[in-house]
């Protein structure tokens, strides 16, 4: 059995990424014309996620957007969290450890995609892919806030981690911890705070998908902008 999915949410951001055009025709031309794909499923603390989930700011964010009626739909209501969180919010020490590595520094947000892009189009973590068997871990560090103004229309872009305080890595899985525990989301929903303990199920789930989009869907091709964790050893 393979999931159809109708782009009718507040962001849509997973349907886009499979190329499913925005509303019951979308959906429609999956079903008649599509094939299936085989997708990856990420987890943190026993909720399953499909775009990006995380620790830090973009938390914060999500659990402020997701207490308030949404008055305005799809980006607008993330922008207007996004400057009313940025106003208090304080980089935290996060103790990060991966199938691969080991670190602690001073974060913003970690983010961890199976996708490009969530929020309605914030392309945290362009080098995801949904199929590659590997989840994109994306480190903004201790960043001012005049910084974070300059990142910003760049993450719309996927150009954010040119920016020396911004890293990229991948893995299976990995755990958060920190003191004082931070707030965790998975697809912009809050899951509650640290220790956040983040895993890949591959290949778990079938999706129906334009024949146009049986090919990788990441926006750039692996092999790009890498910059190793450079937090402290532990």
């Amino acid at each position: 059995m393979a999931l159809g999915l109708v782009a009718l949410g507040t962001a849509n951001d997973f349907a886009t990424c499979l190329g499913v055009a925005r509303g019951p025709g979308g959906a429609a031309d999956a079903l008649l014309s599509g094939r299936r794909r085989r997708v990856d499923v990420g987890e943190v603390n026993g909720r399953c996620f499909v775009n990006v989930a995380g620790v830090g700011f973009d938390a914060e964010v999500a659990r402020w957007v997701n207490e308030r009626t949404k008055l305005f739909r799809g980006t607008a209501m993330y922008v207007v969290g996004i400057f009313r969180t940025l106003v208090a919010y304080r980089p935290q020490e996060v103790e990060v450890r991966t199938d691969r590595e080991r670190w602690r520094a001073r974060v913003f947000l970690v983010a961890v995609g199976n996708t490009p892009a969530y929020a309605g189009g914030v392309r945290m973590c362009p080098f995801a892919l949904p199929d590659d068997g590997a989840l994109e871990v994306v480190r903004i560090g201790d960043i001012r806030k005049v910084e974070v103004l300059w990142v910003l229309p760049l993450l719309y872009a996927g150009r954010h981690l040119a920016h020396p305080k911004v890293a990229r890595a991948s893995c299976r899985e990995l755990v958060v911890e920190s003191d004082p525990p931070l707030s965790v989301h998975a697809d912009g929903e809050p899951v509650g705070r640290t220790p956040a303990h983040f895993r890949l199920h591959p290949q778990a789930l079938d999706v129906l998908v334009p024949e146009a989009r049986l090919k990788p869907v990441g926006m750039v091709e692996k092999g790009g902008v890498s910059k190793a964790f450079p937090g402290s050893p532990t």
